[in-house]
């Protein structure tokens, strides 16, 4: 509700599931009559969220703003537990209630040709295990931006910046050694287009983080209009860019198995695309081609070291490949159709390891080399019809040759209907089938996935 320069959004929900869905489990034994699988029902992996939305905004002109969020949630879930667990322990239990926080408030000004913005936040988590006080894992952060942007032609414009977070952690199985950490950016880009077809853009930015050293991080950018024509157009594009990742806390501090002399991941970026667009009365789409190339120094994973997981630099790992994805619009029948497919080849592999591994010029853990999608979306006046599908093929599970985790296909369907009672107020009812093929899958070894289930929903509009 506003009045035109003072506005106030509120939104609360509420949500949870039971998760207590059916599966084959292979953990069973009976070798006697043998039989090595049964008919099981997950347990203990509850849901329940609920949170609160606060937003007022006030307009102290046409191009500048005051904007204040805040948003509340607290979250009680039980961690799902693997397959064997469920079947041998069907009442054990792990339970986190979490508690967040985020207050945001940020003042822009829009007109043109200098803008700016301030803004600052405050972030606060907490996560405590079994009901235990004790054993809570806390973070609290405060946060600072503030940028300047200026338009100093129609075809250019430039952006200055910097950001600050100071973040303070108070988690049981830290190390007591940290007592917080700061992290610094400062940033500039600039932006040009030159002759209606070429356009560049440069970004640099140097990163500051408490004990570590964080390497200077450019990146640039070219597209280039090739032809546009009355029906298609053809561009093609180019990034190269440095980038890094500094240690997450956990990998550095969780006992056991974080390791607090990680060193930060530093990569190289490279992306080639090209996109081709056509349109007339009856029929428009997209095809568009990207290839890919990055090397990782000092990637980090986490092992399995028998007792416990821990955290290591694998020294290098180099990722390359493509992506094809399409859209298209045309008429069919009577139907409006939307459709597309998307295939992404990805090759992930260490090229160097600082320990002796199976694993070395092999496609890394949970990365599948082969993945696609289709969807397909129809309408008829007041009726719509959505059919997707999606394809993860296999993925390696540990450093071990033989151990794989199997690729696998979902299918899903979903129809609609929309009911107008008057212009502004009109009922939607849609019913979904996910994994329309029940299919038996695992997105992580040991962990069951539901099969075929279904969803339907109601919503009202109205004025």
């Amino acid at each position: 509700m506003g009045n035109g320069k003072f506005e106030s959004v509120t939104r609360a929900y509420y949500y949870c599931k039971t998760n207590d869905f059916s599966f084959t489990n292979p953990n069973y034994r009976d070798f006697e009559n043998k039989v090595f699988e049964i008919e099981d029902t997950q347990h203990n992996a509850n849901v329940e969220n609920m949170g609160l939305l606060q937003e007022f905004n006030y307009k102290f002109a046409d191009n500048d703003f005051f904007v204040f969020r805040a948003w509340l949630e607290k979250d009680d879930r039980l961690n799902q537990q693997n397959m064997q667990t469920n079947l041998s322990q069907p009442d054990f239990k792990e339970k986190y209630n979490d508690k967040h926080v985020r207050l945001w408030a940020e003042y822009k000004n829009q007109t043109k040709p200098f803008q700016y913005q301030l803004s600052g936040g405050y972030v606060f988590d907490n996560s405590v295990f079994n009901s235990n006080s004790a054993d809570s894992l806390q973070t609290q952060s405060f946060i600072g931006e503030a940028f300047a942007e200026h338009d100093y032609s129609k075809n250019g414009s430039y952006k200055i910046g910097a950001k600050a977070t100071r973040i303070y952690p108070k988690v049981y199985t830290y190390s007591n050694n940290l007592k917080f950490e700061d992290r610094i950016d400062f940033y500039a880009s600039w932006y040009h287009r030159f002759f209606n077809k070429l356009t560049a853009s440069v970004n640099l930015r140097q990163g500051f983080v408490t004990d570590y050293k964080v390497p200077f991080t450019p990146a640039v950018g070219l597209n280039f209009l090739a032809f546009s024509k009355e029906k298609y157009v053809l561009n093609f594009s180019g990034n190269m860019a440095k980038s890094y990742r500094v240690p997450t806390f956990n990998d550095r501090f969780w006992i056991p198995g974080g390791n607090p002399g990680l060193k930060p991941e530093k990569g190289t970026n490279y992306e080639l695309g090209a996109k081709f667009s056509y349109c007339d009365e009856d029929f428009s789409g997209n095809i568009k081609v990207n290839t890919f190339f990055m090397n990782i120094n000092d990637w980090i994973l986490w092992k399995n070291g028998g007792s416990f997981w821990y955290a290591q630099n694998v020294q290098n790992v180099e990722s390359k490949g493509f992506e094809i994805m399409t859209d298209i619009n045309y008429k069919l029948w009577i139907l409006e159709t939307i459709s597309g497919i998307n295939y992404s080849y990805t090759s992930t592999q260490r090229i160097e390891s600082l320990s002796s591994t199976n694993a070395l010029f092999r496609q890394l853990e949970y990365v599948p080399k082969h993945s696609w999608n289709f969807f397909s979306t129809s309408t008829y006046k007041n009726l719509d019809f959505t059919i997707d599908g999606n394809y993860t093929g296999d993925q390696f599970i540990d450093e071990e040759v033989s151990n794989i985790l199997n690729a696998y296909f979902l299918l899903n369907f979903s129809a609609g209907y929309r009911l107008k009672l008057n212009n502004p107020n009109n009922f939607k009812i849609t019913g979904m089938i996910n994994n329309l093929l029940n299919a038996e899958y695992q997105a992580n070894w040991g962990y069951a996935m539901p099969g075929i289930n279904y969803r339907l929903s109601l919503t009202y509009n109205f004025k």
